[in-house]
């Protein structure tokens, strides 16, 4: 999971469109509007891939936080 600047609609079809290209799976995209962020959940094999695939889009990433199954993020 990672937290980043909210991107628009084009920026997240370029997203999803990159990720076609990449070795990381989209798993879903939260846009939380009163921090202005969004927060992405993707399958990586690493953090650096997740930092570097969002950078090639111009995206900073605030932080990235390995989730190891979807069970952690509903029991919260």
């Amino acid at each position: 999971m990672n937290k980043h600047k909210h991107s628009d609609e084009q920026e997240h079809r370029k997203l999803l469109r990159k990720l076609e290209l990449s070795n990381i799976s989209f798993l879903r995209i939260i846009n939380v509007e009163n921090e202005d962020a969004d927060y992405c959940f993707l399958e990586a094999p690493d953090e650096r891939s997740v930092e570097e695939f969002h950078s090639e889009l111009g995206l900073h990433c605030y932080s990235i936080d390995e989730v190891l199954s979807i069970s952690e993020i509903q029991s919260e």
